[in-house]
């Protein structure tokens, strides 16, 4: 529900003691709900961007009030915008040169993580764990668990950014072989010195983005083993937190 107006508009239909109904149902329907005949301001649009408060009741309190774990769900985004150029044009020539681009390590992590706490449950006093052992255990891995989860949620993202990044690197590199292979025509044919002038910035601004595109293969891959080493650990600490 999104409340656009103090709750105090329905007022009239609230519990008002504890042996009222304490569910209230919104119905939809031609006649509109009662409400009071107090004027109300519209919150402001400014306090929707005021940021958030910090939390009153911390993760271990929660956590008693909703039980045990049963599914850890973790996902990464993407704050990157591509380019709209296209990798390539309708009817272009596409030359296979002897230039042999990094390559890019497959990502061994779910594009979401969904993890599941309740399949097992260890018994610690079988392997000679007292009670105090065993609850130090399973507070320290949840602690643990929460920060190596959102670690991989900025790692996933990191990965998804640097992807499109390889994608943009490759569309700049097409455009520039574009715009060189113009020059190069009109060099040719015609002699223009400032042809030459152009087609030999193309190429250093070829051989630039080449360079970059190696820097940016690399440190995706880097990402990469970041983002399966994290994974791991979560589903080796799986199976302490309950």
């Amino acid at each position: 529900m999104i409340i656009s107006a103090p709750t105090a508009l329905y007022k009239s239909i609230l519990p008002k003691s504890e042996s009222d109904p304490s569910n209230v149902t919104f119905t939809v329907s031609s006649n509109d709900p009662p409400r009071s005949s107090q004027n109300s301001q519209i919150i402001s649009s400014v306090e929707e961007l005021r940021q958030l408060p910090e939390r009153v009741v911390s993760q271990d309190d929660r956590e008693k009030t909703y039980g045990t774990y049963v599914f850890s769900v973790a996902a990464g985004s993407q704050t990157q915008v591509g380019l709209g150029t296209k990798s390539f044009e309708v009817g272009q020539i596409l030359e296979f040169e002897e230039e042999i681009p990094g390559t890019v390590t497959p990502l061994e992590v779910p594009e979401e993580v969904d993890i599941q706490h309740n399949t097992n449950l260890l018994d610690y006093q079988m392997l000679g764990l007292t009670q105090a052992e065993t609850n130090l255990l399973i507070k320290d891995a949840k602690n643990d668990f929460n920060k190596i989860l959102d670690e991989l949620n900025l790692t996933m993202t990191n990965v998804n950014n640097y992807q499109i990044k390889v994608q943009d690197n490759q569309k700049e590199i097409n455009e520039t072989r574009k715009a060189k292979d113009a020059a190069k025509v009109v060099l040719e044919y015609s002699g223009s010195t400032a042809a030459g002038e152009i087609y030999d910035k193309l190429v250093i601004r070829e051989a630039e983005l080449l360079r970059q595109r190696q820097i940016i293969i690399d440190e995706l891959n880097a990402l990469n083993s970041t983002a399966k080493d994290l994974y791991n650990k979560t589903l080796e600490l799986q199976e302490v937190v309950r």
